[in-house]
């Protein structure tokens, strides 16, 4: 009963089964193609030197990423195969991790040391060596300081007040600052003229340094009755000791020129 029930089950899906075994036998011979490796001398010569390659590039590497089987072959060979052509060196220079311009390519002398990979990398894509000049001159511009602008002219009309005019010493209190409206301490850099262009690029009427290295900005101007003599203002700038900068609750106040 159970054989006759098994083989008129076999009958419905014989077409599935005969598809299933064609498919088993297809990825067995396909299997078998694709990973046979000769061990000897038997074999096609395309299949020794695929295997040869395969072997060489998966198995022989080392931690380091050397390949030993440069080991094995002829030193002459090797060096041959280490031989870069003429007018092909690689454009960078790279040692312990870090780029460096290889100098050789450009018909020109580089004013400064450029480090920035960035810089070299857009170097050596440049095509002409006029593009490649404009780029070091502009990196070497930029490391030195001198690309960029210190301070921008002002051309807006500034009616009755005048940039860094001196307004003179003057009476501040802690709770009742004279120039409310921005506050920062230059401990080593403060000057009457720092302090001017910070608070003129804030956009403050008026500026004073105090105590050295105090830099207050406001809009509205000091009362005339808090005015005092310029002796009172004594303490020397932190940015620059030729420059008075106020004193113990004293303040140098100038006019911004908005």
């Amino acid at each position: 009963m159970l054989q006759m029930l098994a083989l008129r089950w076999f009958r419905r899906y014989k077409v599935f089964f005969l598809i299933g075994f064609l498919i088993v036998a297809a990825q067995i011979f396909l299997a078998y193609k694709l990973l046979k490796i000769p061990v000897s001398g038997s074999g096609s010569t395309e299949e020794r030197d695929l295997s040869k390659r395969l072997y060489e590039k998966y198995v022989r590497k080392v931690a380091g990423g050397s390949n030993l089987s440069a080991d094995d072959e002829d030193p002459g060979q090797q060096q041959q195969v280490q031989r870069i052509p003429a007018g092909r060196e690689p454009k960078k220079v790279e040692s312990g991790g870090r780029t460096f311009l290889n100098v050789a390519e450009l018909e020109f002398v580089v004013p400064c040391d450029i480090h920035s990979k960035e810089t070299i990398s857009a170097i050596h894509r440049a095509r002409s060596q006029e593009c490649k000049r404009q780029i070091v001159d502009i990196a070497c511009a930029i490391q030195s300081g001198r690309f960029y602008p210190k301070s921008l002219p002002n051309y807006c009309p500034s009616g009755d007040y005048v940039p860094s005019r001196s307004l003179g010493c003057f009476q501040d209190e802690k709770n009742f600052r004279i120039l409310s409206g921005y506050y920062t301490n230059f401990k080593t850099t403060n000057s009457p003229k720092r302090c001017i262009q910070l608070c003129l690029q804030s956009g403050f009427l008026y500026g004073g340094v105090q105590y050295s290295s105090e830099c207050f900005c406001g809009d509205e101007p000091p009362k005339a009755s808090a005015k005092l003599p310029d002796s009172s203002c004594n303490m020397k700038c932190s940015g620059d000791p030729k420059e008075a900068c106020g004193g113990y609750f004293t303040a140098n106040v100038y006019e911004t020129g908005i």
